[in-house]
């Protein structure tokens, strides 16, 4: 890390932050136009040879980090500089493609464009898309032993990909009461397949043995009420997917549709039902 930062020491000017950006699909640098700036603070960052945002003589203290860009959603962080790592005082912020992301190849997709009062485009709703066939489907199993309420770790078995900080999965019980939504919290183990992951926060419900992890895909709609969700790895060829679009002044959407590898599903125009 020393050396990610020697060109803005050497200025005898302290880091007070690195703001490290990457995106949530391709895991690698974003691509198109980034702007990273902190709502309390005049002067922008400096992009260093690693990547990194690097702002400089900040006083310590709370602070709003946001980042603009071209083809992903706004992302936005709080963080208190005071609590980092002086050594290391790192900022990771996964930026999440929206619709007019520039996919390459075949990509399996989903598309949609939600509608609220009025025929209006709605901004800023929640969509969900959980995968719902465990036979061929599942991101990993529990491993042999069962996991109680409020563990904060828990082992894994046959992972599929890769995990990644702040993924989410559905603990798919075989009592559909027992059914949970898990994120895995930073780090991720180097070995997740013999080394406990953490997680952001307890565990809500035992659970036995090799019960399925299903992968969680979550997003909102954009200014023009268009969203995408896109699958980083699959599993099988053929999955279902349950979607859920959700916004306090409406009803929950819900629908289940089938997705087939590199293919693109569009739900068309959603509309949503006053509350």
């Amino acid at each position: 890390m020393a050396n990610q930062f020697y060109l803005v020491q050497k200025t005898a000017k302290k880091v007070s932050l690195a703001v490290r950006v990457t995106d949530d699909y391709t895991l690698r640098e974003p691509v198109g136009r980034i702007k990273v700036g902190i709502k309390e603070a005049v002067a922008g960052p400096v992009k260093n040879p690693s990547g990194y945002y690097v702002f400089t003589d900040l006083l310590p203290g709370s602070y709003s980090v946001e980042v603009a860009s071209q083809y992903y959603l706004t992302g936005e962080s709080a963080v208190n500089t005071a609590l980092l790592d002086a050594k290391y005082p790192v900022l990771n912020i996964s930026l999440t493609p929206h619709s007019a992301y520039p996919f390459t190849g075949s990509v399996a997709l989903i598309r949609g464009l939600v509608y609220g009062s009025a025929g209006k485009s709605l901004a800023k709703a929640g969509v969900q898309a959980v995968v719902t066939d465990p036979e061929n489907a599942d991101k990993a199993k529990l491993s042999k032993n069962p996991v109680k309420a409020g563990d904060r770790t828990v082992l894994l078995a046959d992972i599929y990909g890769e995990l990644t900080p702040d993924e989410l999965l559905m603990i798919k019980d075989v009592n559909k009461m027992c059914n949970e939504v898990i994120k895995i919290a930073p780090p991720v183990p180097a070995n997740s397949a013999v080394q406990p992951v953490s997680l952001a926060s307890p565990l809500k419900f035992d659970h036995p043995a090799k019960t399925p992890l299903m992968s969680v895909l979550k997003t909102l709609t954009n200014e023009k009420g268009e969203f995408v969700i896109y699958f980083r790895t699959l599993k099988a060829n053929k999955f279902n997917v349950s979607i859920q679009v959700h916004h306090p002044d409406y009803q929950i959407f819900n629908r289940e549709v089938e997705i087939t590898a590199d293919k693109q599903v569009s739900l068309g125009v959603i509309q949503l039902t006053t509350a």
